[in-house]
């Protein structure tokens, strides 16, 4: 392959042809990207930018700022992008710690290791490149500490788990016009030592696949793809054993994909792409394989690094994690005996029309004691009990130590609205369970008894003044079945006008 004479490009590149004829030829080029040491150039950028930026008006910041597709406002709302996140945050496996990236990384960052056209990356006059990819920086970070540990032990082989959701920004034009240059990507990387046998390959492409499972059905996604493509035969056992492990996973297709052409050179070994219904298309949402970064950036030949990416925007803008209408099973209980709390359980029976198989509240008739006092015959409209994870998460912050469990609920949930669903929802869970919304969980003061203080913090006041009681939702059982932390929860809101929850 041949090279444009003037300027040096592998390619035809017609828009620096005509710069470097004004110019007087290829030089001056030359002397900028050979020449001048790196703190000399940034100096006369600097200068060069300085003198720019001063001749220009703000009228002219504004007319800027209306047509560059890099500085536009992102279409999607903080709140989808944030609910979606949350989704991808709480499928996280143990052991993963979430980084909080810089938004620029050394320059080459992209390009000393991977196929990526440097010019598809957004340089900085200081020598630095915008974020393209968090997987690059959380792969510098692994290999920095994987290099600690290998200066202390030259045999390590603990793994490095990291995570962040970045921002990041490419120059390559897109053909959707609707794309912007810049979108939210969630990363994760897991860094090692080949250990033999390719165990390495085999668990952690499992956990990353797991992840991007459990991930999607807590956005809410109906049924998930995972195609796998194997780049070296000696990979083949891997994917083997890996559709094994995942064969338990419901409303997920693992399959071979032989044919992809994209990553070829960028990934080693094998790779993969994570595909969800949405609205009943099949659509791309992530992509991830093993790379040789790692080994590149520690001079070792035994690292291995495995990356994935997720296209937080895809999930928020295509209605996947918005809304709060879908959402995650993380664990589930019962007791046969009145108690303020609910031990754990690896699974429950769903009864239609009674509540949960060995529960002291199940029943066609009201069970809760106070209730039965007032009129036993009243029918059971608190058969089963909800309450949604993130509440534990704002107790924390306040002070108080909340667990699954804790609080007598039946069924804890991740990333979905409970207390904004209306009257009569059903809530479809796993692969058969279907339970109606009835109403609020009316917190009484056997919640201090618990812990002292907690009943203010779950019981509270809106700006405009209403009652708000934050600690889950009541329903009845409409379809039986076995309920397991992981099931997918999804809401099917009734027709007509919503009616808001109250107390049950």
């Amino acid at each position: 392959m041949t090279r444009d004479e003037l300027t040096g490009d592998i390619s035809a590149n017609p828009a620096l042809r005509r710069v470097l004829e004004r110019v007087g030829g290829s030089e001056l080029l030359d002397l900028l990207a050979e020449g001048l040491p790196g703190a000399d150039l940034t100096t006369l950028l600097l200068e060069v930018f300085r003198r720019r930026a001063e001749r220009i008006s703000p009228p002219e910041v504004m007319r800027r700022y209306r047509g560059d597709r890099f500085v536009s406002p992102a279409p999607v709302s903080f709140a989808a992008l944030r609910r979606a996140e949350d989704a991808l945050f709480s499928a996280l496996p143990d052991g993963f710690e979430v980084l909080v990236l810089a938004p620029v990384l050394p320059l080459a960052a992209h390009s000393a290791v991977a196929t990526v056209d440097p010019r598809k990356v957004v340089a900085t006059v200081r020598g630095s490149e915008v974020a393209a990819d968090p997987t690059n920086a959380l792969a510098l970070e692994a290999s920095l500490r994987r290099s600690a540990a290998l200066a202390a032990d030259p045999r390590s082989s603990a793994l490095i788990r990291l995570a962040a959701s970045q921002r990041v920004v490419r120059a390559q034009q897109f053909d959707d016009p609707g794309m912007l240059a810049h979108f939210q990507l969630f990363g994760l990387v897991t860094a090692g030592r080949d250990t033999g046998g390719r165990s390495f390959e085999q668990q952690q492409l499992t956990e990353h696949l797991q992840f991007a499972a459990r991930a999607l059905a807590a956005a809410g996604a109906r049924r998930t793809w995972i195609r796998l493509t194997c780049l070296a035969e000696a990979a083949s056992p891997v994917i083997d054993q890996v559709c094994r492990d995942l064969t338990a996973l419901s409303d997920v297709e693992v399959s071979e994909d032989p044919d992809r052409t994209s990553g070829r050179g960028y990934y080693t070994g094998l790779c993969f792409k994570v595909y969800a219904d949405i609205a009943g298309r099949e659509l791309e949402i992530g992509d991830g394989g093993f790379v040789d970064w790692s080994q590149l950036f520690t001079g070792n030949r035994k690292e291995r690094l495995l990356i994935s990416g997720f296209g937080v925007d895809r999930l928020a803008e295509t209605g996947l994690g918005v809304g709060g209408t879908a959402g995650v099973v993380t664990a589930v209980g019962s007791n046969g005996e009145y108690s303020f709390t609910k031990p754990n359980r690896a699974s429950i029976r769903l009864l239609a029309g009674l509540g949960v198989e060995g529960d002291v509240h199940a029943g066609v008739t009201v069970k809760h004691r106070s209730r039965v006092a007032q009129d036993p015959t009243q029918p059971n409209l608190r058969q089963v009990h909800l309450i949604q994870a993130e509440l534990f998460a704002e107790l924390a912050g306040d002070g108080f130590d909340v667990a699954p469990g804790d609080l007598g609920e039946n069924i804890t949930t991740s990333g979905i609205d409970l207390l904004g669903l209306p009257v009569g929802t059903l809530l479809r869970i796993g692969g058969e369970a279907v339970v109606e919304v009835t109403g609020l969980r009316n917190p009484c003061l056997q919640i201090d008894n618990f812990q002292d203080g907690l009943l203010k913090q779950v019981v509270g006041r809106d700006e405009a003044g209403n009652l708000v009681r934050k600690s889950g939702i009541m329903s009845v059982v409409r379809v039986g079945g076995v309920v397991r932390p992981g099931d997918t929860i999804t809401a099917e809101l009734p027709e007509g006008p919503h009616r808001p929850l109250d107390r049950v």
